[in-house]
């Protein structure tokens, strides 16, 4: 099952449920399942990925964080 859902900035981002038979119990074991990936073979929209769709640590630590704006409370 997967929705597509377009973050504040508005580029797309996915959610993925997968349901496998063997839990996946080690960070290494899910590191091997769960990717992203930076474009490499265009470098306009690889500033555009960097610029838009990376971010710091959010948090009530970093209310100046993107991801921070316009969260209820901060």
């Amino acid at each position: 099952m997967y929705v597509i859902e377009f973050q504040k900035r508005g580029l797309p981002h996915a959610h993925i449920l997968i349901i496998r038979r063997h839990k996946l119990t080690l960070a290494d074991d899910v590191d091997k399942f769960v990717t992203a990936e930076i474009p490499t073979d265009n470098a306009a929209l690889r500033e555009i990925v960097k610029k838009q769709m990376i971010h710091g640590p959010c948090g009530a630590g970093k209310p100046d964080a993107p991801c921070m704006k316009d969260v209820d409370g901060v």
